[in-house]
């Protein structure tokens, strides 16, 4: 698995540097979006409990290329807070999330359909008393899916969903264990939005998401599940 990720990010990369040469009649899509979320986490299949929170600012670009082929790049970045459950002594932390992908697109009379392939990284960092260094997990892999876009006037309905094609969590805790330990991993994500176009071109948006990742039990930690929830809202608007 290391070594697919090696391979498929410089592969993504280069897509998105040949986009520059795509002709104007393609689109870029951009989109700015707030994402609070609650964390659930459940350990050793136990129920899952909230947490803690995490306000995630949200970046998502997606570019056409030629004969129906695009790509596209979504980022998710926010602190912790309101700590509870098992986390309830955490004094801070960060959550993170990425993915580039490649889409098959088809048009439709309304919007497009689109199958992608792609790469995950989703994960956190929490800071407990007495250690000076955060606790880490990470899901990163392949990940499949797909999404559709309809518009009606000036109403905007997305939707999408994706799943981990054979990823790998990787838990680290220096101070604590000696070295990163890892295993099979798990990764599945879904959500929509509504949008309004205002005048100028830009679109309002709000909807939900939902991004879950887990991992198996390792030589000094527990099997564990996280799952991001909550609303979104924001603007996206595309360019030629």
């Amino acid at each position: 698995m290391r070594l697919a990720r090696v391979l498929v990010i410089p592969l993504i990369a280069a897509v998105l540097l040949a986009s520059a040469a795509v002709p104007a009649a393609a689109q870029t899509w951009v989109s700015l979006r707030y994402w609070p979320t609650s964390v659930y986490t459940s350990l050793s299949g136990g129920t899952p409990i909230r947490t803690w929170d995490a306000g995630m600012l949200s970046v998502g670009l997606r570019r056409d290329l030629p004969n129906n082929w695009a790509v596209s790049f979504n980022g998710d970045w926010g602190s912790q807070s309101n700590w509870a459950g098992t986390w309830v002594t955490a004094t801070s932390g960060r959550d993170s999330m990425w993915n580039l992908n490649l889409h098959r697109n088809f048009p439709t009379a309304t919007g497009s359909f689109s199958v992608f392939l792609g790469y995950e990284s989703a994960g956190w960092s929490s800071v407990f008393p007495g250690v000076v260094a955060a606790q880490t997990g990470r899901y990163t892999g392949f990940r499949g899916g797909v999404d559709l876009r309809h518009q009606t006037g000036a109403w905007t309905i997305m939707a999408w969903g994706a799943t981990g094609l054979g990823g790998t969590w990787t838990v680290d805790w220096p101070g604590v264990v000696p070295a990163p330990e890892s295993t099979s991993g798990s990764y599945s994500e879904y959500g929509g939005t509504v949008g309004y176009m205002l005048p100028g071109g830009w679109n309002i948006d709000l909807g939900y998401r939902q991004v879950q990742i887990s991992g198996g039990a390792t030589t000094n930690f527990l099997a564990v599940q996280n799952r991001w929830q909550g609303w979104l809202f924001g603007v996206s608007r595309s360019f030629p």
